[in-house]
């Protein structure tokens, strides 16, 4: 048992430095970028504006194809960003049920694995959607965005 928890301890804290090291999607940010980010998620429009006469506005998605495909593409890999990270605070909320439940056994060997069984698939859950996080980011980084 406590073998077990060391190791989800040592998976936490590896996956936490990963988010931590791992490059986050840079992109040529103008003030009206750091505008509208929420904890951590940002925008659909994230790295997409420009500000003009003091107010922000979307840039034009240009006009040739390889200008609407990068325009697009920075949108798409914006949006499934945030959708990992909403992931991954689901999977915390899955933790700190699944240690509620473990706290709450009081003892019965199969409540306690109940929990134990929550906490571990919300773990690999956390793990999974931080690798992928971190996936978007190298994808975007590679892309050039």
């Amino acid at each position: 048992m406590r073998r077990m928890v060391m190791s989800m301890l040592a998976i936490i804290i590896v996956s936490s430095a990963a988010v931590v090291m791992a490059p986050s999607t840079t992109f040529a940010q103008s003030a009206c970028d750091k505008k509208g980010t929420i904890i951590t998620l940002k925008p659909w429009y994230y790295g997409l504006t420009e500000e003009v006469g003091g107010k922000c506005q979307i840039k034009s998605p240009g006009s040739t194809a390889a200008e609407q495909q990068k325009f697009t593409t920075r949108i798409i890999l914006t949006v499934i960003e945030d959708l990992l990270q909403i992931a991954a605070y689901v999977t915390v909320a899955f933790i700190i049920m699944g240690g509620f439940k473990y706290m709450t056994s009081s003892g019965s060997p199969d409540q306690a694995a109940k929990a134990m069984k929550t906490i571990i698939n919300a773990v690999i859950g956390m793990v999974v959607a931080l690798g992928s996080v971190g996936l978007v980011n190298f994808v975007g980084k590679y892309l050039g965005l």
